[in-house]
């Protein structure tokens, strides 16, 4: 598999004087269906101990949010499939046999933050429909994420 990678340094001095140094990398795979993945390092140029280190778990957010706020809004793109999108919203919906109904990870796959609970426990004959037409929207948003990265669009 190929991808583009794009990396984000920053570099601060804690309270205590020690310095720090934080890493984004954020890859776009050159597959026919593309996606985003972020990984974060933090080390501390001192030790060269790794302080946290996440591909998109934990604290990710909050360590993103506070040391590259400019790349926070598009987390929500990570490992994100949308050709699988609506497959990827029914499986969490538990609107298949294969796993039970877990409404949090719904919004995070289905990046649908605001989705209502009423809207969630639909059947899958009537959450696909809304899922499907929720992409042309998602597909703009994400080729913007792109750009923004400058990978191009």
């Amino acid at each position: 598999m190929s991808y583009q990678l794009k990396t984000f340094e920053k570099s601060w001095t804690d309270e205590k004087s020690l310095k720090h140094q934080a890493v984004l990398d954020v890859f776009l795979t050159d597959e026919k269906i593309p996606v985003l993945v972020f990984s974060y390092l933090e080390i501390s140029q001192v030790t060269r101990d790794i302080v946290s280190g996440f591909c998109y778990a934990g604290k990710f957010d909050t360590d993103v949010k506070k040391h590259f706020p400019e790349a926070f809004p598009f987390l929500k793109w990570h490992g994100r499939n949308l050709a699988s999108y609506a497959r990827e919203g029914l499986y969490f919906s538990g609107n298949t046999s294969e796993r039970k109904p877990d409404f949090e990870k719904f919004k995070i796959y289905t990046v649908w933050p605001d989705c209502e609970k009423k809207d969630f426990e639909l059947s899958e004959e009537e959450i696909k429909p809304k899922l499907e037409n929720r992409l042309p929207e998602l597909k703009e948003e994400f080729r913007k994420a792109k750009e923004f990265f400058a990978f191009g669009v």
